[in-house]
């Protein structure tokens, strides 16, 4: 559909929330001009206060747009998709609330980017939309925030520093520091309580070329100098997807997910309070109790706990005899950071790919983005740099 087809180009759709508030000041402050926005959520009065505060803050810009929506409520949602080129969905948990708004879209025509960590629901999207959405050329990019732009972008670069046509063995260590918001105490309860991935998804074997999830074990790890442990996150299917769609990542391609942790005892706190959450939540009525004892959808951590937040994942190839080292840096994941990268990816979307389509259906950030990508987030003070490789992600004061 062309821009000129549609009234809007971009809607963002959770706009009222605590990381919709935060992704569109963003956008607000670094869309270009010709970008016509708009913001979507269920209560006008909410909406057009966020519109004016930040038409107030940025006059430069001639007008965002207000659009009602509900996801109780499918011609809403069919009207919003209809009316815009890209939906920038940050309403969670994806597994209750996503799935309508992936429909619409892809009835619609229109592209969709959200900031879902929750597997299962990307899982459901691949089997039910993929294949629809490549077909009418739409382009459905799941997990546009700390899950897993970081990673996948991160792992992205990394390969581009090692020779082509060889297999590349990747490592990832990541060490972070961050407060929850209320939606994502709720969405991490949604994904512990849904059906775990089989090993067997974390895998590709096409056209003579091979990838896979390796699970890495809990081990005192030299390169880092710390306790690291598997981490059971979105991210590794994200990089594998991208691994499989492009022949740059080699004839065999490996990753492997690992968490930094202070100390052993760390370790094993973590280890027990969420192996005991993960329990509890597939147990109907405890899961019920869990999320009315959760911060409330909308609340999220102060400025100061934000400004002091931060991510560093390192990452150690190997491509036969040659290894490099790479880290990839930023803020606070959570928010600072994740509202940055879901507005980058947005205006990368609209702003940086001007031909039609060269993929569809699900795709991933570093498929569909990648060296643009990369320029925009360092321009927007996320680091990826080639280490020397001496120490792992720094600790923080």
């Amino acid at each position: 559909m062309t821009s000129d087809a549609r009234e809007f180009d971009l809607v963002l759709f959770g706009a009222t929330g605590f990381t919709g508030g935060l992704v569109a000041k963003h956008l607000a402050a670094h869309a270009g001009p010709s970008v016509r926005l708009a913001l979507a959520g269920r209560r006008a009065d909410a909406l057009n206060a966020l519109r004016d505060r930040l038409l107030a803050a940025h006059p430069e810009r001639a007008q965002i747009g207000v659009v009602i929506a509900d996801v109780s409520d499918p011609d809403s949602l069919a009207r919003m998709a209809a009316s815009t080129r890209a939906v920038l969905s940050t309403v969670g948990p994806f597994l209750d609330y996503g799935e309508p708004v992936v429909s619409a879209c892809v009835a619609q025509g229109t592209d969709y980017l959200d900031s879902t960590g929750e597997h299962p629901f990307v899982r459901r999207m691949i089997e039910r939309y993929h294949q629809d959405a490549k077909q009418r050329g739409v382009r459905l990019i799941f997990s546009c925030a700390f899950e897993a732009v970081p990673t996948d972008l991160g792992v992205y670069y990394t390969v581009q520093r090692l020779p082509e046509g060889k297999p590349i063995d990747i490592v990832g260590y990541l060490a972070f520091r961050g407060v929850f918001s209320g939606g994502t105490e709720r969405s991490a309860i949604k994904d512990m309580a849904a059906q775990r991935p089989e090993a067997a998804e974390y895998a590709y074997e096409q056209a003579g070329r091979r990838g896979a999830l390796l699970p890495g074990r809990v081990h005192r790890a030299p390169a880092v100098g710390a306790w690291v442990s598997p981490f059971d996150a979105i991210d590794p299917h994200i990089v594998l997807r991208s691994a499989a769609a492009l022949e740059r990542y080699g004839p065999n391609f490996t990753y492997t997910n690992l968490l930094i942790h202070p100390n052993l005892f760390a370790l094993l706190g973590l280890a027990m309070v969420f192996g005991t959450a993960a329990l509890l939540a597939r147990v109907a009525p405890v899961r019920a109790l869990m999320l009315r004892v959760v911060k409330p959808s909308g609340r999220g951590p102060t400025e100061a706990q934000m400004a002091s937040g931060w991510f560093r994942l390192r990452l150690d190839a190997q491509c036969e005899d040659q290894r490099v080292t790479t880290e990839v840096s930023g803020g606070d994941p959570g928010y600072g950071a994740t509202s940055m990268m879901l507005g980058q990816c947005a205006l990368c979307l609209l702003e940086d790919n001007t031909t039609p389509p060269m993929c569809s259906g699900v795709v991933t950030p570093a498929q569909v983005f990648g060296d643009r990508l990369i320029a925009r987030l360092q321009a927007h003070g996320m680091r990826f740099r080639v280490s020397d490789g001496a120490t792992g992600p720094r600790k923080e004061d």
